[in-house]
């Protein structure tokens, strides 16, 4: 998957590196009519990674926990709706491309780009990630775990390389900082045996 969104990436910013070099060499008006065929295969490929990048960061963005079918239908839909809804015109997919296309914008391309993965973060998956946040171990050892990702909270890391926290295996491999704290209270706990 690594390896797809690398080449993707790099196609996209080819792609975009073309366009840009197009519109400095020669007027708009002219790519529209003289080049017109050309142009517009360059201004539908480029469109066709703008809107493969989006999706991109929805179906990798959100992890998961395959024992919660309730749960996964839920946040199937949600992230179904929302996309729908922005998908229709004047909505973020076409703000994107209209950034990127017409305005010659990258850092824009990215914010609008980013609004579906931040309405579904916000109206659902931040629920979704705490339902599967618990307390586990002794009281007086308690850590919190996430059955998503199958790690563990550690709120801070030796010699701060970590200081605002990261979720980490049972062996302190894999550090992920990407994800925020647990929002859960002091009495969601199960006496589940968890090694991670």
């Amino acid at each position: 998957m690594q390896k797809e969104f690398e080449e993707r990436s790099n196609q996209l910013e080819c792609t975009f590196e073309k366009l840009l070099k197009n519109r400095e060499k020669v007027p708009l008006a002219v790519l529209q009519t003289r080049y017109a065929k050309a142009y517009g295969q360059l201004v539908s490929e480029l469109e066709g990674h703008a809107r493969w990048y989006i999706d991109w960061l929805i179906k990798t963005g959100f992890p998961k926990c395959e024992s919660s079918t309730e749960w996964n239908k839920r946040l199937d839909s949600t992230i179904a709706r929302i996309r729908e809804e922005e998908q229709q015109p004047g909505k973020s997919y076409e703000r994107a491309c209209k950034a990127l296309i017409d305005d010659l914008d990258f850092p824009a391309f990215f914010r609008e780009g980013s609004i579906p993965y931040q309405r579904i973060e916000a109206e659902f998956y931040q629920r979704y990630w705490d339902h599967h946040c618990i307390w586990t171990g002794p009281q007086n050892n308690r850590w919190v775990y996430n059955a998503i990702t199958k790690k563990f909270w550690l709120p801070s890391w030796p010699e701060n390389h970590y200081p605002d926290g990261c979720w980490i295996k049972a062996d302190y491999s894999e550090p992920d900082p990407h994800r925020p704290p647990p929002q859960i209270n002091d009495t969601k706990e199960e006496d589940a045996n968890v090694t991670g």
